[in-house]
């Protein structure tokens, strides 16, 4: 794909999937640590009950490596009403599990000058982790200019040939996108990949980018524009989200 090819996708994907998702903007105000646990809070929820619940947590612990060594339960005690908070206080205390044992601090600032595929590690393997939540720590936070690729954003932008298999694959995203629209990207597309392009039984007669994907034509019959499901997942997203 020739590189005004991969900046003309990019800006039909983003518009696409603004229109399913809504639109994502957040400005970052804190560490990365704490950014990335905002991510994983505001998950499926409001960003407004996301910094309430970490301002508990903030006020319940000494500090984030008290957290840490706490136990699920104190976590979830502290989270209060954000949505799923059981799934989120097992992954924020093995967030931060993960990020003692790299860094032997309560720190993401290791992370400025880190490559993208080290950095991906950090959070490989964690059950139920929202992807878009490592972009706004890196993107937001650290000032990266760069895309972490995670699991489900290199997946749909593998099967969008957006991206290939070969090397040099990391910069070609940033490339296509301006600056600004970095972390919406990776949080669109990476939402995208939880509820529609899923690794296993993608949902392609419901995608709404079915006609800029040439790996998912050919399953599905029907229109190419988004299902009626879609349309009402996306909807009901967009409450939960205010």
């Amino acid at each position: 794909m020739t590189a005004e090819r991969t900046r003309m996708v990019t800006r039909n994907v983003m518009g696409t999937l603004r229109r399913t998702y809504g639109r994502h903007g957040v400005s970052a105000r804190r560490s990365g640590l704490e950014e990335l646990l905002l991510g994983v809070l505001a998950d499926g929820g409001s960003e407004r009950r996301a910094v309430a619940a970490l301002r508990t947590c903030a006020n319940s612990f000494v500090d984030w490596n008290e957290m840490r060594v706490s136990g699920d339960g104190d976590i979830l005690a502290a989270l209060g009403d954000v949505p799923d908070a059981g799934r989120k206080a097992a992954i924020v205390r093995v967030l931060l599990e993960r990020v003692y044992e790299v860094n032997n601090e309560m720190s993401l600032e290791f992370l400025k000058d880190r490559p993208l595929r080290d950095v991906a590690r950090l959070v490989a393997g964690i059950d139920g982790f929202p992807e878009a939540a490592l972009a706004r720590a890196l993107i937001l936070a650290l000032g990266r200019k760069e895309l972490p690729l995670t699991h489900g954003l290199t997946r749909v932008c593998k099967r969008l040939a957006i991206i290939g298999d070969g090397p040099g694959q990391e910069g070609k995203l940033e490339k296509a996108l301006p600056p600004s629209g970095l972390f919406e990207f990776h949080w669109l597309v990476s939402r995208h990949a939880a509820t529609v392009c899923r690794e296993a039984q993608p949902q392609c007669e419901e995608c709404s980018l079915r006609k800029e994907c040439k790996a998912g034509l050919g399953k599905a019959g029907g229109s190419k524009t988004p299902g009626r499901a879609q349309r009402a997942a996306g909807q009901k997203r967009k409450s939960s989200s205010r």
